[in-house]
């Protein structure tokens, strides 16, 4: 990503947005000039497919005869020099695919994400991005160069004034302008760099009506189209346009199945908000159970060298992990009558984040583990963790207790705004070494009642 910018992801499962804005000014404002043009214009320009291999896609390219930049290899920022890429990434050429800024991306990003075989529905009951229309004024020639590169055993078809070309699952429809403004009622206007031929974004919906009612609310224009479809103008932040129709749910699900070779299954937004406590965003904290061993265990192997490779002697973590963080450990926790184990789920990430506490004293529990994952770090996924862990202390509870390394300053400071006080440091001697911990702790209201209820 350029300088100063941040991003977030809206899914649309399996496929994603990815909205990218401005954070730091003057960062951004040093960098390369066709990004600073993208945020000028305010509209889709990027395009990325998601490939299990990209180098052997770049292979198989290639071999076709097309000219292709070498794959990239992405670390982490500060990582060392022995440590595994995030991504691969292949920038495709403006002559492969005109109109847009394409890429290639294989994730080595551990767990890897579920989504990819589940098709997801919206609470406003969207389930699909059926489709893309592109505006350029050679439209049938931009078609037809998509299709060399990216099918070359389909064929382009004309469809009125528009030609269109299968891509999976997935439909492209290339328009002139004036073919464009003549079906949608939207003007379109040449992008800078040559990468602004994403004019529409096609969705399918379980009800269109509800899809207008929600976009209302929410200040978003919503009209009806000749067709029965609804459009979608755009906000004043991100100049997406949107075509929404009715569309048949398993009949989507059964066309992913035959044209991806995968079976899907169908996930409901609303239902899986509905299990615990609703995050802010596309998460829900709730209790663990057993079927969230393996997304524990894994968050364990991403967080903990992470957090305490560097301030802990070697073998400290591998030895965290084997007994604070096995399936047995984790186990023994849920099933627990004096422990609470609760995870933070993303819709799309599985697992983000772990919390766990335990009685302490008479008076007292003790947070024995919070944890988020590092790149979801300032999402607020470790507050409402820790705000749901106090939502259920037992009635007797006063004080909540919580422990950190003295050289772990992020830890510090994030119990430290969240009002635990009173350090006291204390002496930890593992395998003839001394840790210096500290604990802390602030006060939990007196409740009445009982535990609550542990389903969340």
């Amino acid at each position: 990503m350029a300088p100063g910018l941040r991003n977030r992801f809206i899914g649309l499962c399996p496929e994603y947005l990815e909205l990218v804005w401005v954070e730091d000014e003057d960062a951004f404002a040093a960098g390369d000039e066709p990004v600073r043009a993208f945020r000028r214009d305010r509209r889709p320009f990027g395009l990325g497919i998601l490939a299990e291999d990209t180098a052997a896609l770049h292979e198989l390219w290639t071999s076709r005869g097309i000219v292709l930049p070498p794959v990239a290899y992405e670390s982490p920022a500060g990582s060392g020099p022995d440590e595994p890429p995030l991504f691969a990434f292949q920038p495709i050429p403006a002559e492969a695919l005109p109109g847009v800024d394409a890429f290639a991306l294989t994730s080595f990003y551990a767990p890897t994400p579920p989504t990819r075989r589940e098709v997801w529905v919206a609470p406003n009951s969207t389930f699909a991005l059926e489709g893309m229309t592109l505006v350029s004024i050679t439209a049938e020639a931009d078609a037809r160069r998509w299709q060399e590169f990216l099918t070359p055993d389909e064929s382009v078809r004309l469809d009125g004034p528009g030609y269109v070309l299968d891509v999976g699952p997935h439909r492209l429809t290339w328009l002139a302008p004036a073919d464009y403004e003549d079906r949608y009622g939207w003007a379109w206007t040449p992008g800078s760099g040559g990468a602004g031929a994403l004019a529409a974004l096609e969705l399918l919906a379980l009800d269109v009506d509800e899809v207008a009612a929600r976009a209302r609310r929410v200040g978003r224009p919503a009209r009806r189209l000749p067709d029965g479809g609804l459009a979608l103008e755009p906000s004043a932040y991100d100049g997406f346009h949107f075509v929404v129709r009715a569309g048949d749910l398993l009949d989507w699900v059964r066309r992913r199945d035959d044209c991806l070779g995968v079976e899907h299954t169908v996930r409901r937004m609303d239902d899986f908000m509905d299990q615990g406590t609703p995050g802010d965003g596309e998460y829900v904290v709730r209790t663990a159970t057993p079927a969230d061993l393996r997304g524990i265990r894994e968050l364990a192997e991403e967080v903990l060298p992470a957090t305490y490779g560097s301030i802990t002697p070697e073998g400290y973590v591998a030895r965290l992990i084997e007994d604070y963080w096995s399936d047995a450990a984790n186990t023994h926790a849920i099933g627990s009558t004096t422990d609470t184990l609760i995870v933070a789920e993303s819709a799309f990430s599985g697992v983000v984040g772990v919390a766990h506490t335990a009685r302490y004293d008479e008076t007292s529990i003790i947070l024995w583990r919070l944890y988020v994952r590092p790149q979801l770090h300032g999402r607020g996924i470790g507050s409402a963790l820790l705000a749901e862990c106090t939502r259920r202390c037992p009635s007797y509870v006063d004080r909540m207790v919580t422990e950190y390394f003295a050289d772990n300053g992020p830890a510090a400071r994030f119990y430290a705004a969240r009002g635990f006080s009173g350090p006291r440091p204390e002496t930890l001697a593992w395998r003839g070494t001394s840790l210096q911990i500290v604990y802390v702790d602030r006060p939990v209201p007196r409740r009445s009642g009982e535990n609550p209820a542990q389903d969340g």
